[in-house]
């Protein structure tokens, strides 16, 4: 009744419609590439596991906009009916197969490779996506269950801003990066191919968490989907703050 009320029933419902979709699209790539001997396909071990990691990656972005919009959802890892839960499990349990799945996609993915943009690598989940990935997640932590995660998020936040992943650095002007060109634009962590006609409502980007996601509103130009270095700097102060005096900024 509260989303009926606010007018933003067909908003979840896409969400949840769609989220899932794309997960149940990642566990069927997944389960295939699981099944795989990579020498018949003259590829080596790592490129299979960097292979799973993008979609274990793109996978646990779906699942934290689920966790932000609902909390509460059934998680599913398979195709395999009997791998999956039985009904919703607890925002708990949902946070620590992300968390998990993140840490571990970090290992298998590369990092960026020079310093010139992300160039054909662009739409690829890399060491720096998906550690913006678990920024945004310990970064909402105490809001999604209950338990403070800001050390954790500062932790990954300054292993970007390091250079830990690759390079990056922000861009000349402010809108470097939401251009066309941005997959030469060094700010750009991780962009998404858009269409010109593709807009995204602030209660698809937002719903109650300190963060879902940053979405670049497209009007002609650029990618649909971006993570970028300055979003990484705010992120990080809001961390420290929250772990060292107690601020309750939130965006």
């Amino acid at each position: 009744d509260l989303v009926r009320s606010r007018g933003l029933g067909d908003v979840y419902k896409r969400q949840w419609e769609n989220c899932f979709t794309g997960i149940m699209q990642a566990n069927s790539v997944i389960d295939d590439l699981q099944k795989l001997d990579p020498a018949k396909f003259n590829m080596s071990q790592p490129e299979m596991d960097n292979f799973i990691a993008q979609n274990k990656a793109l996978r646990a972005w779906f699942y934290i906009r689920l966790l932000d919009a609902f909390r509460n959802v059934p998680l599913a890892v398979s195709l395999d009916q009997s791998k999956n839960s039985v009904g919703q499990v607890t925002p708990q349990e949902l946070f620590s197969f992300i968390e998990t799945e993140l840490k571990t996609s970090i290992e298998a993915l590369p990092a960026k490779n020079g310093n010139a943009g992300n160039g054909i690598a662009q739409g690829q989940w890399t060491k720096a996506g998906t550690a913006a990935l678990l920024v945004r997640l310990y970064l909402n932590a105490e809001k999604w269950i209950g338990t403070s995660k800001y050390t954790e998020c500062a932790t990954y936040a300054q292993n970007i801003l390091d250079g830990d992943y690759g390079f990056y650095e922000l861009g000349k002007t402010w809108d470097e990066v939401f251009d066309w060109t941005n997959d030469k634009c060094n700010e750009t962590i991780f962009g998404l191919n858009g269409r010109s006609c593709l807009t995204l409502s602030a209660a698809q980007r937002h719903v109650d968490g300190v963060d879902n996601t940053i979405l670049t509103q497209l009007d002609k130009r650029g990618y649909g989907f971006v993570f970028h270095l300055h979003e990484i700097y705010v992120f990080f102060h809001i961390a420290y703050n929250h772990r060292n005096v107690g601020c309750t900024t939130t965006l």
